[in-house]
């Protein structure tokens, strides 16, 4: 996307978003491409209700579990390394031994595994120094980053500011488990660094540093769920804290085309596809995910590009940041 009308319906979606703070108090949107270029950057709103201060785009926001692409590409590096195994039960519970006798859930109620858990199951789930060079992303807020986080808000029978799930101590943050699968704080700009970096076959383009292998990117795209492939998603069990997440209108959502996991995030296949074989045999260009504040990304490896939405809202599945998210997605991926 390249086009100044691309940039000007971007900006008419964005700031309609936050033209009423009751919808969405404000957000940012970052769209870049395979080189890193920066092709679209937009800070709209305020940073929270009552705090009259515009959004900017090097706000910090807690990006839940947006954090668990960046665990993944860790564990990769350790599988690349021969460190991990994604199919080894025996050394996953080496490292967790209470994994041998967890149960799994099922329609509310625990039952015993038929099979051992080993990464790979871990991964298909529907300390950072490698060189990337996000210096906004931590597990530990500095008072820097303090003094820009996006203020946190409940959505009930209106929307309010509440307190964040982080602690105004940093020696508490300090002694607390720093959570791999939705502990960061990071920055759109930072994080569009690593969706940057995985369109450009693992190599960052910001350092010309390699983070992962060509192969590894390939692999993290493979469909780990075949079986279970289809044009909707069914939610096992029903939503037992609203307060964290919208519980569904109903049983399924549609998406457009068919879908599949990978390690870690949701794949979707071309939109043309008519049948589950030919997504398989044909792959699935587009990754995505979302964190639990209501924040999203989506990349698309053909189209070579890639985007971010931050907020800061629960519950998750907020009806006025995911209109406006799937909007965002239809303008770059079918510009």
């Amino acid at each position: 996307m390249s086009s100044s009308s691309t940039a000007s319906r971007l900006s008419s979606l964005v700031q309609n978003a936050t033209s009423d703070p009751q919808h969405v108090p404000g957000l940012v949107v970052q769209v870049v491409d395979r080189l890193g270029h920066t092709k679209y950057s937009n800070a709209s709103g305020i940073r929270g209700l009552g705090v009259e201060e515009p959004m900017t785009t090097d706000a910090v926001f807690w990006i839940a579990s947006c954090t668990k692409l960046i665990s993944a590409i860790a564990l990769m590096q350790l599988v690349e390394q021969r460190k991990a195994d994604l199919d080894s039960a025996d050394l996953l519970e080496e490292v967790v031994p209470e994994l041998k006798d967890i149960q799994i859930l099922e329609h509310g109620k625990l039952r015993p595994k038929a099979n051992r858990i080993t990464l790979r199951m871990l991964m298909t789930h529907v300390g950072i120094d490698w060189p990337l060079g996000m210096a906004s992303t931590s597990f530990v807020p500095s008072q820097e980053t303090r003094s820009k986080m996006a203020i946190f808000h409940q959505r009930g029978k209106d929307l309010a500011a509440r307190a964040h799930f982080y602690g105004p101590a940093r020696a508490e943050m300090e002694d607390a488990f720093q959570s791999a699968g939705a502990g960061l704080l990071s920055t759109a700009a930072d994080y569009t660094r690593v969706l940057s970096m995985i369109l450009n076959n693992g190599v960052s383009p910001h350092t010309q540093q390699r983070v992962l292998l060509r192969e590894t990117i390939d692999q993290m795209f493979q469909n780990q769920i075949p079986d279970y492939m289809a044009k909707h998603v069914e939610f096992a069990n029903e939503v037992s804290r609203p307060d964290l997440m919208v519980p569904p209108a109903s049983k399924t959502v549609p998406v457009e085309g068919y879908f599949g996991w990978g390690l870690n995030f949701q794949l979707q296949a071309n939109p043309k596809a008519t049948n589950a074989a030919s997504c398989e045999k044909d792959g699935f260009p587009r990754g995505a995910a979302a964190g639990l504040s209501n924040c999203f990304w989506a990349l698309d490896r053909e189209k070579g590009v890639a985007a971010v939405c931050m907020t800061q809202i629960l519950p998750f599945g907020d009806p006025y940041v995911l209109s406006l998210w799937e909007a965002v997605q239809e303008v770059i991926f079918e510009d």
